[in-house]
């Protein structure tokens, strides 16, 4: 049996091969395919900012390590540090897809 349904993964003498559950099978798998490939390529496009904030600070300045922390502010309010090892891991990361 396989692990996700009651179908034997081997047929015995003289049953009937179930074309139409395999056929389903192979169209669930391509569509899930073909969904995770369309959510991977959305996540890409998300890390793309984050990767071109990496090249601004590596390009323009000198002397940041990983632990450097950046701040997202709001006028006067901080809503969120974020160190510069995430963002260069974004870049590296989309330098990954593309190469």
């Amino acid at each position: 049996m396989t692990p996700d349904t009651d179908k034997p993964t081997r047929m015995t003498p003289g049953e009937a091969f179930d074309w139409a559950y395999w056929k389903d099978r192979a169209l669930a798998a391509d569509a899930d395919r073909d969904r995770l490939a369309k959510r991977v390529e959305e996540l890409e496009a998300a890390l793309e900012p984050f990767a071109d904030i990496a090249d601004l600070v590596d390009s323009e300045t000198e002397g940041f390590s990983d632990t450097d922390e950046f701040n997202l502010m709001y006028f006067d309010y901080l809503m969120a540090s974020y160190p510069l090892s995430l963002f260069r891991r974004a870049r590296a990361l989309n330098q990954e897809k593309a190469g």
